[in-house]
């Protein structure tokens, strides 16, 4: 009886809201019903696209399920929790399309509820027009029954069903707005999740970086890292090809160099040409054809050169994208290696039976044929560096040297699958021609580094000394000595390039500031080396303390500064020294 009375109530209070001048719709049923049409067009694209959000969530999902610890196992949280948020993104979207279409589907309501009372009570006042002027004057219980009386009609029936149903389009409309206010707080959870994630990767990989030991335990890591170990950055690079084309275009010096050294100056004496002979990490291709004359198979080959790591089978299923030729099998790719010769030297009866892999030396050529396990340590290196850059890889000496023929195919069958591994990953195996210059090869962060002489040692390429083994080239013991200069050429030097325009602006101000910082004058330099003997660090010393600049860095900003001021007396390899009187 209660719920009935207040039904009553409710309806002539609506009433009573349609009798008063309140403020009219500004739009008509059918208008809202076309925006209604248009909203759930928009609503249902949310809804494919929240599909398709849901099932790259599961794929990640599935893909953090199956990662092994480490840094994979975190990125592919990462990768997971990007696609909840995007998901939750196109559900807030969708959501506030639901909100909006519910806000509409009240409108329409309201106004057919209005129409319907205004309906009925116009029909009523017709009718019961005395009855009306009394309710008008006076109110009291008996007339509110004969007016409630009239509204409790079969008619009034409608007016219940869309008060229920706007009661409950409020309803609607609230869950609405709290999914919304739930879903923008699980976004900012999972933000600040993702944030902690990337700390701990870059927690992770500093310690791979910093401690060998923990490389068997975070082997994951270390792959994906990997990736840009061969790759200088950008200033690097930049660096490198002014410095190249310099010393391309450039008339090559005579072996002897400058006169002896005076008192207080002093010249650079260089041993080898980085130019012609390579960065000098990891495994020398010359190296590797002095220990394959000297009797040692290509797995020691190359567990001499590259330390502490494995040969590993089981990759030959691998593919690979190259250039210009998609993808393809890993050992399709391994058969068109460019950068040794493709046959084997043999006797002339190895030559008749296996042509395709043997041919008879001449002696007047180094590079029609060679040591049998030297070419197959390139081509299990070969194999190594292109499954690390498998996502892309160039077919020139920027990346390895690919030619498109199957010449080498006795080496990838006979080497079939296999690959230099270390702590259980694939190694970025990196080579270059001639890695020696009379001390072995150099520390990967000797040759990789910054400005300050700082780069990211890798266990594996660290400096070993193949002097005595590797077969060596004219450039190897091939020296320079440049003119003579003074502590305030070398000032002059570094202030030259603080204003030089093709630095950057940040190599530019930290050459300004390494001068500031040691007092404006150079009283003292010396070197800092790795076991090959390349200059890692040039040490300056001054009145106020000492600053470093990277020893790749002091021979390209020195080679650039001959350049420009004319003298073209260059630094021509890493491996260099001070001759002093």
């Amino acid at each position: 009886m209660l719920a009935k009375n207040f039904k009553k109530f409710s309806i002539l209070l609506i009433v009573t809201s349609v009798l008063m001048p309140v403020s009219l719709y500004a739009r008509s049923s059918a208008e809202i019903a076309e925006e209604i049409r248009k909203q759930q067009e928009e609503r249902d694209r949310a809804s494919q696209q929240l599909k398709d959000a849901e099932s790259r969530l599961a794929s990640y999902e599935a893909e953090l399920a199956n990662s092994e610890e480490g840094i994979p196992k975190l990125e592919a949280e990462i990768r997971q929790l990007e696609a909840e948020i995007e998901r939750n993104k196109i559900e807030l979207d969708l959501q506030k399309k639901n909100k909006e279409l519910k806000e509409l589907e009240k409108e329409q309501k309201e106004i057919k509820q209005n129409s319907t009372l205004k309906t009925i009570y116009m029909d009523w006042r017709v009718e019961s027009t005395a009855d009306v002027k009394e309710i008008l004057h006076s109110f009291d219980f008996k007339k509110y029954e004969q007016y409630s009386s009239v509204l409790t009609s079969s008619q009034s029936e409608n007016i219940y069903s869309l008060s229920d149903e706007l009661g409950k389009i409020n309803k609607d409309i609230e869950d609405y707005e709290s999914k919304l206010a739930e879903l923008d707080r699980k976004n900012e959870e999972l933000q600040q999740r993702k944030k902690e994630l990337e700390e701990s990767i870059k927690r992770l990989r500093y310690s791979v970086y910093a401690t060998s030991g923990e490389i068997s335990n975070l082997g994951a890591a270390l792959q994906n890292a990997d990736r840009n170990i061969s790759e200088l950055s950008n200033e690097q690079r930049i660096a490198q090809l002014r410095e190249n084309e310099i010393l391309n275009n450039t008339p090559p010096p005579n072996s002897g160099g400058g006169a002896p050294a005076t008192p207080g100056s002093f010249s650079f004496v260089t041993q080898g040409r980085d130019l012609y002979q390579g960065h000098g990490v990891g495994m020398s291709q010359w190296g590797a054809h002095g220990f394959g004359l000297a009797g040692y198979n290509y797995q020691q080959i190359l567990t001499f050169y590259y330390t502490g790591t494995s040969v590993t089978g089981g990759y030959q299923n691998s593919t690979i994208n190259v250039e210009g030729y998609g993808t393809m099998n890993i050992e399709d790719y391994v058969a068109g290696q460019g950068e040794v010769p493709a046959k084997a030297c043999g006797n002339a009866q190895q030559a008749a039976a296996r042509p395709d892999k043997y041919v008879v030396d001449n002696p007047n050529t180094v590079w029609d044929c060679w040591p049998e396990e030297a070419i197959k340590a390139q081509v299990v290196a070969f194999r190594s560096y292109g499954l690390v850059h498998a996502g892309g890889i160039c077919t020139t000496a920027a990346c390895q040297v690919y030619n498109g023929t199957q010449n080498t195919r006795w080496a990838a069958d006979e080497t079939r699958g296999q690959v230099v591994t270390y702590g259980g990953q694939i190694a970025n195996t990196l080579y270059s021609a001639d890695n020696s210059q009379g001390y072995g090869t150099a520390h990967n962060d000797t040759v990789f580094q910054n400005l300050f002489g700082d780069g990211t040692p890798y266990p594996y390429l660290r400096s070993v000394n193949d002097t005595g083994i590797a077969t060596t080239t004219s450039w190897t013991y091939w020296q320079y000595q440049t003119h003579n200069y003074t502590f305030d050429s070398v000032k002059n030097m570094i202030q030259f390039e603080a204003n030089a325009s093709y630095n950057d602006a940040w190599t530019r101000a930290n050459l300004t500031a390494i001068l500031n910082d040691i007092g404006g004058t150079i009283t003292n330099m010396t070197f800092e080396r790795d076991p090959s003997l390349r200059v890692k660090k040039v040490v300056l010393h001054g009145p106020n303390g000492t600053r470093t600049i990277g020893g790749w860095w002091f021979k390209n900003l020195w080679n650039n500064w001959a350049y420009d001021i004319g003298t073209y007396d260059y630094i021509y390899s890493q491996t260099f020294f001070m001759n002093t009187n």
